[in-house]
């Protein structure tokens, strides 16, 4: 049986399931038995043969602080490394989501004979130099630069052998990705249709919505409360919001079936291609999207696509029942084209 490790360093969203991110779970879907993830803030699941985790972080920078200024959580980080790079030796094949910064360097995809086993996901874009002057911080800069190095460490990889795909036309042209697939980290499923649908949804982290005031207008423009899943804190305390709590990944898709449309509304600039759009684009939903999102050019030609500041509940009801069945038909193809089960 051939095994993979799967270098993602990414946070659990459920306490009690150390695979809830869905990045995690898909891939555990999709590469089944002999996997192992490297994870991050699951240490608790250290009996779990399938997970190893790094100490608990809340981003790249909150890691390399920690990393250098508490010695616990250093002597912990360099066990749980030394595991990870004797993994990274046994396995056949690595699995690594870019571009943060730890994956990258425990992968060691610079070097021939892991780049030679190794696909390396891209799924969002870090080199906007627009948003570092518009949003200037020590940090923000130290992102842009990373963002300059890591092309020269993507393109010396893909000489070297590595296998690329990408999350978001956008991020492909800004790190050169040339013999690349587009990904979108999920696999189709067909949903259980309960109930007819009614109403919007939105599913994903919380932050991302808080002090958002595009996202408040449309909640507030609804005929009914929004409903919103996802982890993390709202610090909005609207009655516009209906708050669900946490979905796990495989019950996602059941769960977006049950409304009209999504919400998705983000100021992110380096966002690739939400994987929750491409779940309700599968489900044949109308989604709405503010204009300037980094990921809009990817969605142009869907035909249930409804702009943030056209969006009022008559025209959502007018898109869902008049629409080129062709174009969606085509469009939700191309999306499961693109989806985990193409992945050679």
């Amino acid at each position: 049986m051939n095994s993979t490790l799967c270098i993602l360093c990414e946070r659990p969203f459920l306490d009690e399931f150390p695979l809830s991110n869905p990045s995690a779970f898909w891939l555990q879907e999709f590469m089944g038995e002999g996997s192992t993830f490297v994870m991050r803030g699951a240490s608790q699941y250290s009996e779990v043969s399938d997970v190893v985790s790094l100490p608990s972080s809340s981003s790249t920078f909150d890691f390399l602080k920690k990393f250098l200024i508490d010695s616990k959580f250093r002597s912990e980080s360099r066990e749980v490394i030394a595991r990870v790079l004797r993994l990274r030796e046994s396995a056949d094949a690595l699995w690594v989501r870019g571009p943060a910064l730890i994956p990258l360097l425990l992968s060691g995809i610079w070097m021939k004979k892991y780049a030679l086993k190794s696909r390396v996901h891209i799924c969002a874009n870090r080199l906007t130099i627009a948003y570092a002057f518009r949003a200037p911080s020590v940090i923000n800069f130290l992102r842009l630069f990373y963002g300059f190095l890591l092309v020269g460490i993507l393109r010396l990889a893909s000489r070297r052998g590595a296998q690329f795909y990408y999350t978001g036309t956008h991020v492909r042209k800004a790190f050169g990705l040339t013999n690349a697939k587009f990904l979108i980290d999920f696999v189709p499923r067909k949903a259980v249709k309960v109930k007819p649908r009614a109403g919007g949804v939105y599913l994903g982290r919380l932050d991302k919505i808080s002090d958002n005031s595009e996202f408040k207008s449309i909640a507030m423009r609804a005929n009914a409360p929004l409903d919103v899943y996802g982890p993390g804190e709202l610090k909005d305390d609207l009655d516009c919001y209906s708050l669900k709590g946490v979905v796990n990944p495989l019950d996602v898709q059941d769960v977006l079936s049950s409304y009209i449309y999504l919400v998705c509304i983000t100021n992110a600039y380096y966002e690739g291609f939400p994987r929750v759009l491409a779940e309700a684009i599968d489900q044949e939903m109308c989604v709405v999207v503010n204009r300037d999102a980094s990921f809009i050019g990817d969605l142009i030609g869907y035909p249930k696509l409804i702009f943030s500041d056209e969006f009022n509940e008559p025209l959502v009801l007018q898109k869902n029942a008049n629409f080129d069945e062709q174009a969606q038909f085509e469009f939700v193809h191309k999306i499961r084209k693109s989806s985990l089960l193409n992945v050679e």
